[in-house]
């Protein structure tokens, strides 16, 4: 009785405590270092010079989970895709490259072949089918329509990143010399005659190494 006393005097320390706890799995950790100012401090690493977060890394992580995707691989893709735009960014802006809204529902509902579609959501025709008339379904309403705009902001940046390797494949190409000399190594025979003998046979007197012989290998 006497414990069930104290308890009831400290009901409001227990609540709080309670409260405490359950926050603790409800907020993220990152969101209450950025309320407690310490956010901006816990950078995940750096691309030329320019930081990234753990807030931001985690909150794409969220974002593209939120959207429906998951895997073993979802975070280095983030990863991968947040570096990217950092460093390529300005390449865009200076080569003029971009897409247009007209392209995004070509890509969405056309015929248009994109890579990343044909891999995140078009991987079969009825994948095709549903995944068209999901994103149509989104027009509809406000929350689908802000569904939407975030899967258009992932699907634009994977789209810029498509014409970029395409174009950066088409302007690397071999030669007619490069190709003649490679086919010349390649066909290029030679006889070769040996004569072998087992490494335990060979005395030592035989061989002499000498302190050159040594720092030659060791250097090699």
């Amino acid at each position: 009785m006497a414990m069930i006393e104290q308890i009831r005097n400290r009901q409001g320390l227990l609540l709080a405590m309670i409260g405490i706890g359950m926050l603790g799995f409800l907020v993220p950790y990152d969101a209450v270092l950025a309320l407690m100012g310490q956010g901006a401090a816990r950078d995940v690493g750096s691309v030329g010079g320019e930081s990234i977060s753990a807030i931001d890394y985690r909150m794409e992580v969220d974002e593209r989970r939120r959207l429906g995707f998951s895997g073993d691989q979802l975070q280095d893709e983030v990863w991968a895709d947040l570096t990217a735009n950092i460093v390529l960014d300005d390449t865009y802006d200076a080569l003029g490259l971009e897409v247009t809204d007209a392209e995004f529902q070509e890509m969405l509902f056309g015929t248009l072949d994109s890579p990343y579609m044909g891999r995140a959501f078009y991987s079969n025709g009825e994948n095709k089918t549903f995944w068209q008339q999901n994103f149509g379904a989104m027009l509809n309403t406000d929350e689908g329509k802000m569904n939407l705009l975030s899967y258009k902001r992932l699907i634009i940046a994977k789209r810029k990143k498509e014409k970029m390797d395409a174009l950066l494949s088409d302007a690397l190409y071999t030669n007619s010399i490069e190709g003649k000399y490679d086919y010349i190594n390649t066909e290029k025979k030679a006889e070769i005659k040996y004569v072998a003998k087992l490494y335990k046979n060979i005395n030592d007197d035989e061989v002499s190494v000498s302190e050159s012989d040594v720092k030659r290998y060791y250097n090699a």
